[in-house]
Order: C-alpha cells, then sequence, then structure tokens
C-alpha cells in the first residue's frame, strides 16, 4: 500500500463515480421493488438479501460504463 496523497482530481472523480453506482442502484432497486415485485430487503439482515443486492449493483455498473462509453457521461469531471 502506498502512502501518496490522492489528488483532488483522484477524489473528485472517485465520488462523482460512486455517486453515479449509487444513484443507478437505488433506481434499479426501487424499479425492481415497482414493476417485478423483486425486494432486495435489507442486507444487514441475512446474507441472502446481500447476493439480491448484487443484481441491482452489477447492472448499476454495466450501465455506467456503457454511458461512460456512449459519451453521456464524462470519465473525468476533472481534466488537470
Amino acid at each position: 500500500m502506498s502512502n501518496e496523497i490522492p489528488k483532488p482530481k483522484d477524489l473528485v472523480n472517485t465520488i462523482y463515480h460512486a455517486s453515479v453506482l449509487s444513484g443507478l442502484t437505488v433506481g434499479y432497486s426501487m424499479i425492481g421493488k415497482k414493476f417485478i415485485k423483486f425486494d432486495v430487503g435489507d442486507p444487514s439482515r441475512d446474507y441472502e438479501t446481500i447476493f439480491k443486492l448484487v443484481i441491482p449493483v452489477t447492472i448499476a455498473v454495466v450501465t455506467r460504463d456503457w454511458l461512460v462509453s456512449q459519451g453521456f457521461l464524462p470519465n473525468d469531471i476533472m481534466n488537470k
């Protein structure tokens, strides 16, 4: 592990992509609950719901990668 201090650009980009993934995950969880009756539940209670959470997170990562590759989302919001 390195002891280097992260650059502000890297911190901002990490926070940006984390917020995009969080928003997409919540959105897909809400869509699953409303339209296909797929409830993620409370992941802190048992292991079954932890594995259920993998589905919306995976879809969110794939969606984010696709949006970046198509140019809808920037890969880096701070280019300096």
